[in-house]
């Protein structure tokens, strides 16, 4: 209705590099506008983005700051650009160096929801874009967490540029393992069921009370 139109071109693996011109022509063959577009093997970012945050690991109901610095590439920052910063949580198997015949997967089956948290907004004028994230209180005693923060800077054309930091969040100060070497037992025979508390990074801790249930 707006007397306008749209059309695509696939351009095969094998083109070659370099100008190509997009040409636009009457029915009578009248040239009525033309566009020039590199084709390249690659493109090169136009900004370039470092990312940091605040913390190197998560304890529940603690905060996360993450700071993204952006600046193009011929020096100065990369001001007022819009940005998309994504904060994910998923669960990881948590396990002891010094002790791999145990297991300690968490016995809490409740369901937990880990929900996408996305920021969006534009770097100030020094070209930073900063965003807080909290990991839920009630997240406790699931283990450890997987977190990552994905984070997209767009360049004055629209191009994205992205990083990914990846961090643990831990929902409990001890872990439980339990180590049961055998599927089938006698009868009326003593069982062996080594237990052992570890920190978060494997270490063994003593003096640390536990409650051992054996359900049939």
């Amino acid at each position: 209705d707006q007397g306008a139109f749209s059309t695509s071109v696939k351009l095969p693996a094998s083109a070659i590099t370099g100008t190509y011109n997009a040409e636009v022509y009457t029915a009578n063959d009248v040239l009525l506008t033309s566009r020039s577009m590199s084709i390249e093997e690659f493109i090169p970012d136009r900004i370039k983005v470092t990312v940091k945050t605040s913390k190197p690991f998560l304890k529940s109901g603690e905060e996360l700051t993450t700071t993204a610095t952006a600046v193009n590439l011929f020096g100065p920052p990369a001001a007022n650009r819009n940005y998309e910063i994504t904060f994910n949580l998923a669960r990881k198997y948590f396990s002891a160096e010094k002790y791999p015949d145990y297991s300690f997967y968490p016995a809490n089956e409740k369901t937990f929801r880990f929900e996408q948290d996305v920021r969006q907004g534009t770097t100030n004028a020094e070209g930073i874009a900063e965003e807080a994230f909290t990991v839920p209180s009630d997240f406790k005693d699931i283990g450890v967490l997987e977190g990552s923060i994905f984070t997209t800077v767009f360049d004055e054309t629209g191009r994205p540029v992205n990083r990914v930091n990846r961090f643990d969040a831990f929902t409990q100060s001890v872990f439980y393992g339990l180590k049961v070497s055998d599927s089938y037992v006698n009868t009326r025979e003593p069982v062996q069921i080594p237990l052992i508390a570890v920190d978060k990074d494997g270490k063994a801790l003593q003096n640390v009370k536990a409650h051992l249930q054996v359900i049939k």
